[in-house]
């Protein structure tokens, strides 16, 4: 059996792991560490440390207060869990369909799509990219709309905290994000008055207990010891003759609200320990890893097939948190991948919201590859021959943006 390469690659070590095990037993108040971490996130003092990315947008749109039945345009390839929110707040969230080759929408698209009703844009900069906004950002001043940029999968171990001319920007350090506390967001808001309506917000919210951060922290270094390349080629070869779904083990395992009620578990204030250990990782910013990862992405695209390019190729930034391949026959990609020892796989947190046909092409087309530092020359030359080699390495079909009349 020909070990694999695993495409969840937790971005922390053992010792930093231990660490934050060890803050569980006891890591002072939580008031002050929120305060030196967002100190160190931010010298103008405008962020907020969070439990959650989602736990920040959720404090924020309460902070808002817009009226019932507002819009909030949403960038179309996202996770379920923020359309939910947006809607728990009694708003309509709104498609933003977006272009394959930056994963952004337009400023036309925009316009498009707002109406009378609609009073905010949440744009996502996806898969380590960083797209450029200031045409989007533009339209959406034009119409007075608030602007917040969803940077969880942006984060590269650099200086870059969003816009400042956005009204607010997320980052998160999930469990599978860079420079991963087991959990954790800062939010950056630029307006002191609505800053203080969202810390008043969140004061509201019972304490994380250290329970929860040890377990969640108990399960990464389990995660963590079967990435391993023979314990996870191992790991496969159970599933297999147990006839189980690995992809929905280790999607399971990765979910920082796995099988809870969603609005409850979100709304929960940061506690000590994973302040501590959010602290410890911003102390120490994996900035070789990260550069690393983004010179290897930057190399599997160069070495791709003439006519085919990365999902998000033309994206000004590219940290390629993940890679993700768009071809004609995802499924046999697949395969044919994991025959050469890499664990390749289509599925992914995200959701295309309707009616965006160009988000939904796209999700249905994407394959991500693993393609981190770990595999070094060798392992490169490996996974761009396999690329080579598979024949369903093919341009997916062009998607034709949906003829939409302006709202006014």
């Amino acid at each position: 059996m020909r070990p694999m390469w695993a495409r969840l690659r937790l971005d922390i070590g053992t010792w930093d792991l231990l660490a934050g095990l060890a803050a569980c037993a006891g890591a002072g108040d939580a008031p002050g560490r929120a305060g030196r971490v967002e100190a160190l996130w931010s010298a103008a003092g405008d962020a907020i440390a969070f439990l959650s990315a989602r736990s920040g947008l959720d404090a924020l749109l309460a902070a808002l207060d817009l009226p019932r039945g507002s819009e909030v345009l949403v960038s179309a390839l996202t996770i379920p869990d923020m359309p939910a929110i947006v809607a728990q707040h009694g708003l309509v969230p709104v498609a933003l369909d977006l272009d394959p080759t930056t994963l952004a929408p337009s400023a036309a698209d925009l316009r498009a799509a707002a109406g009378p009703r609609t009073r905010a844009l949440v744009v996502a900069h996806l898969f380590g990219g960083v797209a450029d906004l200031d045409p989007l950002r533009r339209a959406a001043r034009e119409r007075g709309l608030v602007v917040l940029e969803d940077c969880a999968q942006a984060y590269a171990a650099d200086g870059w905290r969003g816009e400042p001319e956005s009204d607010a920007a997320l980052f998160s350090f999930g469990p599978i994000k860079t420079a991963t506390a087991g959990g954790g967001a800062l939010l950056r808001v630029r307006s002191p008055e609505l800053r203080e309506r969202v810390r008043a917000v969140q004061a509201a919210w019972p304490l994380q207990g250290r329970r929860d951060q040890a377990r969640r922290l108990a399960r990464l270094l389990l995660l963590k010891g079967l990435a391993a390349r023979p314990a996870f080629g191992a790991l496969q070869a159970l599933a297999r003759l147990r006839g189980r779904d690995l992809d929905e083990f280790l999607a399971g395992a990765a979910r920082s609200f796995a099988g809870r009620e969603l609005m409850p578990a979100l709304r929960r204030r940061p506690g000590a320990a994973l302040l501590a250990l959010l602290e410890r990782r911003l102390r120490r910013p994996p900035r070789a890893r990260a550069a690393a990862r983004a010179a290897i992405g930057e190399r599997v695209r160069a070495g791709l097939p003439a006519g085919f390019e990365l999902a998000g190729a033309a994206a000004p930034r590219r940290a390629h948190w993940v890679v993700p391949l768009s071809v004609r026959d995802p499924e046999r990609l697949v395969a044919d991948l994991r025959r050469a020892g890499f664990d390749a796989t289509r599925r992914s947190s995200l959701v295309a919201l309707e009616p965006a046909a160009r988000a939904r092409a796209l999700l249905e087309h994407l394959v991500f590859v693993p393609a981190g530092p770990e595999l070094g020359e060798r392992g490169l030359a490996r996974l761009l021959s396999a690329l080579a080699r598979s024949a369903a390495l093919l341009p997916a079909p062009a998607v034709r943006p949906p003829q939409r009349a302006a709202r006014s």
